[in-house]
């Protein structure tokens, strides 16, 4: 019979912390399983199964009696009805208690396992979220038979909540990680694609006047870094003079109307006039007003130059139209006279 109680409470100060920053979860948890054994002086074992969403098995994590370095890996144990306390308590969700483990039918394939280490009750509970969703198993095994849960229960349950912290912060961590690493590689995609379209991408922070140019942009304007100051004003010059009343007027209409930036306007790169398209949205306090406009440009020139040609070759076509009526009318006319 287990002779330890308030179990919690011999726990060394600032375990919890310890667990929560240890960077491997494994080691974590294998941490908090030795401590529960050395504090009941070897009465209790624990074993931690954690709950694998990909496969729908539990996997060995953490087991008292074995070094970490030596736990199985890649063990799976099937989440049933019938199987052992931890298959049996993640299967209902609830705690499942066996008084004597030798005579349980779910221990069959463990018998020889059991003996070796004493077991012979166990107290199993499922480690769910504050969603009652499932994290894992907690199981804690005793060297007695027990007619009933031992008073301890209490205690480990609390024991089992600390398992359950370590385990959705070790989550939360990794989750987050990922979630870095996807918007890095979206933004790694992204940078590909606007490279191999030629788009630059632009960022005016409004208030501070400041205009943020990333390489591209620097290509389709012509210049040089070191010849942009990064002010609206730098930005002017780098535009035809002509243009820039259009520029200022689809500014305006952004700012007052609330509606996206759209604007095409000519530049003079290496002395050559080119045309460049301009979208963009803008960020406002919550009091409305712009701080913010980011966007994106690109080189228009050649689309320019085809829409000139077709508008041309149109010009032509009702010219010539026009001409052929004209003529068919001259004949007309001097048909009747004669």
């Amino acid at each position: 019979m287990v002779n330890k109680k308030l179990f919690v409470s011999q726990l060394p100060i600032g375990l919890l912390n310890d667990l929560l920053n240890e960077p491997d979860l494994s080691i974590a948890l294998y941490r908090l399983t030795l401590e529960i054994e050395n504090q009941s002086t070897g009465a209790i074992k624990a074993l931690i199964l954690l709950f694998n969403p990909k496969s729908g098995y539990l996997e060995p994590t953490a087991f008292s009696a074995m070094p970490v370095q030596h736990q199985k890996t890649g063990e799976q144990v099937p989440i049933e009805a019938e199987g052992t306390p931890s298959a049996r308590c993640a299967f209902h969700k609830k705690m499942v208690f066996v008084g004597d483990t030798w005579e349980d039918k779910g221990f069959q394939t463990y018998a020889a396992c059991l003996k070796d280490y004493g077991i012979r009750s166990t107290l199993a509970f499922p480690i769910l979220t504050s969603k009652d969703e499932l994290l894992g198993t907690f199981a804690f095994y005793f060297t007695d038979a027990l007619a009933a849960p031992p008073p301890e229960t209490e205690a480990l349950q609390t024991l089992v909540q600390i398992a359950g912290l370590v385990i959705e912060k070790k989550n939360q961590e990794i989750k987050a990680q990922s979630l870095v690493e996807e918007l890095q590689s979206s933004q790694e995609r992204l940078n590909l694609a606007l490279a191999a379209q030629k788009i630059g991408v632009w960022d005016w922070h409004v208030q501070e006047n400041n205009l943020i140019w990333d390489a591209p942009m620097f290509e389709i304007f012509g210049l040089a870094a070191k010849d942009f100051d990064g002010t609206i004003q730098a930005f002017e010059r780098a535009c035809h003079p002509e243009d820039i009343p259009t520029i200022w007027t689809a500014i305006r209409r952004t700012f007052e109307d609330h509606v996206d930036f759209d604007c095409e306007f000519r530049v003079l790169k290496d002395d050559e006039e080119r045309y460049v398209k301009a979208m963009g949205l803008v960020v406002r306090d919550d009091k409305g007003i712009v701080t913010r406009m980011t966007g994106l440009n690109w080189d228009i020139t050649d689309k320019v130059a085809i829409n000139k040609r077709a508008e041309a070759e149109n010009a032509r076509a009702v010219i010539n139209s026009k001409m052929a009526s004209l003529g068919e009318m001259a004949s007309g006319v001097a048909h009747e006279i004669n």
